[in-house]
C-alpha cells in the first residue's frame, strides 16, 4: 500500500520544531505511528503552539507527571484543588489499565506562583517538620525503653561444656523433626557447627531473649526504627552474653 502523502513520522515533525510531548498533546495518531501533516500545519498557526514551541525549545519539559509534582512539593489534595483534571491522560499499556496523568508545565508553574500554593506548601513543610520532630522523640523513647529491657537479658548456661553440647545436639535434632527435615541428623557435625548450635541453644533456651524479644515486638509493633534498635541494642547484647558464657565453659573444660 502506498504511503499517504499527508502522513508523517515524528522525526519529520521534530524537524519542524515539534517535540514528542507536543505531538502527543496536540495531534491524534493517524495509525501505525503516523501523524496527520495537515492537522499539524493547522496547529502550527496558533499562538498557543508558538508559545509552547518556544517554551520547549528553551529546554523546558512540556508536561509534568504526578510523580514530578510530588517532587516539587505537591500533595494529591493540592493537585486536586489547584490544578484539577490533567491536561492529558496517556496509556502505559495497550489495555489502558495503566495510565499517566500529565499536567502542562506552564499551568503548574502559574499555580505555583499563586499565594494559595505558597501558603499550602508552607503549611505542608511545617507539618512535615513537626512530624519529623515527633518521630525523632518517639525514636529516642523507643531506644531508651529497649535499652532498659536489654539490660535485663540473662543467660544461664548448663554446668559444663559437655552437658551444653549434649543438650544443644538434642535440641538441634528436635528442630529437624519440627521442620520436617527427617533426612538430617547431627551425627558427624564439625566443631564449628556444634559451637554454633551451642550458641543458639544458649540464646533461645538458656536465656530470656525470646521472651524479651516478644515483649519488645508487642510494645513497639509498627514503630519506625524499632528493627534498627533491636539490631543495634538487643542482638549485640545477647550475643555478648552468649559468647561470655561459652568462654567460661571452655575455660572450665580445659582445666
Amino acid at each position: 500500500m502506498a504511503k499517504n502523502p499527508n502522513h508523517v513520522r515524528i522525526e519529520e515533525l521534530e524537524s519542524r520544531g515539534w517535540t514528542r510531548e507536543l505531538a502527543r498533546y496536540y495531534l491524534p495518531r493517524a495509525g501505525g505511528g503516523w501523524y496527520d501533516l495537515a492537522a499539524a500545519l493547522e496547529v502550527e498557526k496558533t499562538p498557543q503552539w508558538q508559545e509552547d514551541k518556544a517554551y520547549t525549545g528553551a529546554g523546558n519539559s512540556f508536561t509534568f507527571m504526578k510523580s514530578d509534582l510530588k517532587e516539587r512539593g505537591w500533595s494529591p489534595a493540592m493537585i486536586r484543588d489547584l490544578l484539577g483534571d490533567p491536561d492529558l491522560v496517556v496509556d502505559h499499556n495497550q489495555a489502558g489499565t495503566r495510565v499517566a496523568h500529565l499536567f502542562r508545565a506552564v499551568r503548574v508553574e502559574a499555580a505555583e506562583a499563586t499565594p494559595e500554593f505558597k501558603e499550602r506548601i508552607a503549611k505542608a513543610g511545617a507539618r512535615a517538620k513537626r512530624g519529623k520532630a515527633a518521630a525523632e522523640d518517639r525514636s529516642q523513647e523507643v531506644h531508651a525503653a529497649v535499652q532498659e529491657r536489654a539490660a535485663r537479658l540473662r543467660v544461664d548456661p548448663p554446668s559444663d561444656l559437655a552437658t551444653l553440647r549434649e543438650l544443644a545436639l538434642a535440641h538441634q535434632e528436635d528442630l529437624y523433626l519440627v521442620r520436617g527435615e527427617f533426612g538430617r541428623d547431627v551425627a558427624g557435625a564439625d566443631a564449628e557447627t556444634v559451637d554454633r548450635w551451642c550458641g543458639n541453644y544458649l540464646r533461645h533456651v538458656c536465656s530470656n531473649y525470646d521472651a524479651l524479644l516478644a515483649e519488645v515486638s508487642s510494645a513497639f509493633r509498627g514503630v519506625p526504627g524499632v528493627n534498627d534498635v533491636y539490631a543495634n541494642v538487643v542482638r549485640p547484647r545477647v550475643d555478648e552474653l552468649v559468647e561470655s558464657a561459652m568462654r567460661e565453659l571452655r575455660a572450665t573444660h580445659s582445666q
